[in-house]
């Protein structure tokens, strides 16, 4: 079985969970997990855990029409609305390396410079994920 991902990951502080909620599309597409069942091929120390307030998934971002078969359910656009913050990126676009990555998966440098933007306001981690097996 192949599986896929196209998310936001972050802490569900309330500040964050009502950030990304603030968006016309996204608002319906949060997630909190507060635990992760054991798997019983995963070993005690492989087992992933979540931050304490639980872990916010917002999913599935990115471009629209391009994976909604994956996801049975349309794409979010990854763009932020017009106005929202950004913080400058501190990675050069020469030195993403595509051996191993289709750009087709790469998030718009627009899209990224808002996730370091929520991050730094709001103190948490923010990070986005392009996950399949």
């Amino acid at each position: 079985m192949t599986w896929f991902a196209e998310e936001i990951l972050a802490p569900a502080r309330p500040e964050v969970i009502e950030e990304f909620a603030s968006f016309l599309g996204y608002r319906d597409s949060l997630y909190v997990i507060h635990e992760i069942p054991p798997h019983p091929w995963w070993p005690d120390e492989v087992r992933h855990g979540v931050p304490p307030e639980g872990l916010l998934v917002v999913r599935p971002v990115g471009e629209p029409g391009v994976h909604d078969e994956w996801h049975g359910t349309p794409v979010i656009p990854w763009l932020p609305p017009p106005g929202r913050g950004a913080v400058a990126l501190q990675i050069a676009p020469a030195d993403v390396k595509l051996d191993d990555v289709s750009p087709e998966v790469l998030p718009p440098r627009d899209f990224l410079a808002y996730l370091k933007h929520v991050s730094a306001t709001h103190h948490a981690p923010v990070a986005y994920g392009f996950f399949s097996t």
